[in-house]
């Protein structure tokens, strides 16, 4: 892996990456999760409710703060591979709303 300095590093090769997402709801958040996405957490434990499929991993915390919703916290790309194997993977992205319900 570059190091992005010209030279290479291992310092990647095995880490492992898991976003931290803040929720004032963890309860609401979860089911949103469910909801949206069909996950359900892999486990709970005192730093948080953990979401792993995969390679994927993410968590979710309780926060007191109020987040901005001007920036993205987590985006998940969508892989599929086509019916025929012939034919090259292709990504499909999807968006989901953020809004809150007033």
């Amino acid at each position: 892996m570059s190091s992005g300095m010209g030279g290479t590093t291992g310092l990647w090769e095995s880490a492992e990456a898991e976003a931290t997402l803040p929720a004032q709801d963890v309860e609401r958040a979860k089911a949103s999760y469910a909801q949206r996405l069909g996950m359900s957490p892999t486990y709970e434990d005192k730093v948080g409710v953990h979401f792993v499929d995969g390679a994927t991993r993410f968590r979710l915390f309780k926060s007191g703060g109020t987040a901005s919703g001007s920036h993205t916290q987590l985006a998940l790309i969508v892989v599929t591979s086509p019916p025929s194997s012939t034919r090259s993977a292709h990504a499909v992205f999807t968006s989901w709303s953020t809004t809150t319900p007033t």
